[in-house]
């Protein structure tokens, strides 16, 4: 009874929890303007010169705090080109891009209390734009600079032209949240874990059924859950209040730390410790030859493929707008190679396949192949937290999971991980940002300037892996289906036999049913009839078979790690 007031509390309690907690970072709240501008007007160009040379403003920030930005400009067939600055009073650089149009959205700045200047220069000679570069810091590098002004192509610009030029900005001071609310959140944390921790010391959920198995590891999941998302905010905190004024750059390597702390060190040493003492039944070795791996290879990047698509439209319609994008999508595209790669492309899918193939499903799999693939695909799915990734981590969670248990091999799936991770991550990543950000100058852009695009290596090297990766998807997804219809993701079970009941017949061959069907074995000779041949006090009982999906979705902890998920996918989109 006290086990399930302590359940029944939690259940209560952890959405909000999250709200909160989402509250506490101040998501998505805005405080004071200090700026917010609208213009429109002609620029006319005569002898090469723009009247006007550009727009100035100004704003002041009353003391230390973090700001958002959103700023845009417009203008048909230009002949010149827009620089884009912000400098403090001592002209030190707050931020600073280059293009024809441009549009961008919900940056954030850390400012110090003072006086700061916004500057837009119309730029239409290579040696002055070359100048206003350099002393912006715009490009990274000489050879991006190099490459930039390759696709402006300053000599086509006309001497004598008229356009007209709309510019937005909106700098506005993040709101601080009141005390209440971050100690609420954190007290709720605490409360929360504190929760997990009683139930998991003093909940005697023996561990003979499937249902009870799974009730076992959903609660041990649960825990591992909740400790990285805290771990997450906590480490994310301390960058906050001790690294106030560092780069968007120093920021960005930070997220990728906090992503390694957090989950491959805090939360795959807690699982391991947490579920250590449940028995596991590892998968017994097997080859399945390299050409099979290949099409286990096709079939993943056709699954990403139809999740990501599902995953889009469900997460457009619960975002706040269609320019929306995800966390890990603004990681990505404004971060350096090395941390991306070293991060998302290789310790992600080790970690993560560790901790939702290898130690789930090892704790699985006496009770079947069935509830293994099912547990092993949605927890993976619903712990990334937002729609985008939802269903094709589920879809190749699920499959990864068949791969293993078929292999027992978890370098296999850790290695069809890291194609995905390191295809998004490196080599998508890698021709996006400078196919747009060079050939296409991230704006609308003239014909022909579309026309040089289209001879761009950049763009050309994108166009291919772009459609190189819907090939593959359509005809892994085609074998996928075939697979799933003609049987062969049926996994042979090469699980243990469990221990005879006390009493029962000893010797002959042991039946443990493939899909968990029963609470005990039984010999294949005489079964039922020869077990009625015993005394009742040495018969065994056994029981009705319990079919994995209902003992998944009856086990009340599988609940408690679904909710405890809903509560990520909030953080995504409240």
């Amino acid at each position: 009874m006290k086990n399930k007031l302590l359940y029944v509390l939690f259940m209560i309690l952890i959405l909000p929890f999250f709200v909160f907690l989402t509250l506490s970072l101040g998501n998505n709240v805005s405080g004071d303007k200090l700026l917010n501008s609208f213009y429109s007007f002609d620029v006319e160009k005569s002898d090469g010169e723009t009247d006007p040379e550009g727009k100035e403003f100004s704003f002041t920030v009353s003391e230390d705090e973090n700001v958002s930005m959103s700023y845009s400009w417009d203008v048909e067939e230009p002949d010149f080109i827009t620089c884009f600055s912000i400098t403090d009073e001592d002209g030190e650089i707050m931020y600073s891009s280059s293009a024809f149009q441009i549009s961008e959205s919900g940056i954030r700045l850390n400012l110090k209390k003072g006086v700061y200047y916004v500057k837009y220069e119309f730029i239409s000679d290579e040696d002055a734009f070359r100048d206003a570069c350099e002393e912006y810091e715009i490009f990274e590098s000489d050879d991006d600079l190099d490459d930039y002004i390759d696709q402006v192509d300053f000599d086509d610009f006309e001497d004598e032209s008229s356009a007209t030029f709309e510019l937005s900005i909106d700098i506005t001071e993040y709101a601080q949240m009141p005390g209440w609310i971050k100690a609420l959140a954190l007290v709720l944390g605490i409360v929360e874990i504190c929760l997990l921790v009683i139930l998991l010391i003093s909940d005697k959920n023996g561990d003979d059924t499937i249902k009870d198995r799974m009730n076992n590891v959903a609660l041990r999941y649960t825990l591992f859950g909740l400790v990285v998302t805290c771990s997450q905010v906590f480490f994310a905190y301390l960058v906050r209040f001790f690294l106030t004024d560092i780069s968007n750059e120093v920021r960005t390597n930070l997220n990728f730390a906090l992503i390694i702390l957090s989950v491959d060190v805090v939360g795959f040493s807690l699982i391991y410790m947490l579920c250590k003492k449940i028995p596991a039944n590892k998968v017994e070795k097997r080859s399945i030859g390299f050409g099979m791996y290949l099409i286990y290879a096709l079939m993943t990047i056709g699954l990403v493929f139809v999740g990501a698509i599902i995953g889009m439209i469900l997460h457009l319609i619960f975002s706040s707008s269609a320019s929306d994008t995800s966390s890990l999508a603004d990681l990505l595209y404004n971060s350096n190679p090395l941390p991306r790669i070293l991060t998302v492309g290789i310790l992600a899918p080790i970690f993560e396949e560790l901790i939702f193939r290898k130690v789930l499903i090892d704790r699985l799999n006496k009770f079947g192949a069935l509830i293994s693939v099912l547990a092993s695909g949605l927890f993976f799915g619903l712990f990334h937290g937002n729609f985008q990734q939802f269903f094709f981590a589920a879809l190749v969670g699920g499959l990864w999971a068949v791969l293993y248990l078929k292999t027992g091999k978890i370098y296999l799936t850790i290695g069809l991980h890291m194609m995905i991770n390191c295809g998004t991550s490196a080599v998508t990543t890698f021709l996006i940002t400078h196919a747009v950000d060079g050939a296409l100058l991230t704006g609308e852009v003239t014909e022909e300037m579309a026309l040089q695009a289209m001879v761009d290596p950049y763009f050309i090297g994108l166009m291919i892996w772009l459609m190189f990766i819907m090939l593959s998807a359509v005809a892994g997804f085609i074998v996928f289906i075939v697979f799933a219809c003609t049987g062969k993701f049926k996994v042979t079970d090469n699980t243990a036999p469990a221990p005879m009941p006390q009493g029962f017949p000893q010797g002959g061959e042991m039946q443990n049913a493939q899909w968990g069907g029963y609470a005990a074995p039984y010999p294949y000779d005489g079964t039922l009839q020869q077990a009625a041949e015993f005394t009742p006090d040495q018969a065994p009982v056994v029981k009705p078979a319990i079919k994995p999906v209902a003992a998944f979705f009856g086990a009340k902890y599988t609940w408690a790690f679904i909710l405890m998920c809903v509560g990520l996918f909030l953080m995504s989109y409240i």
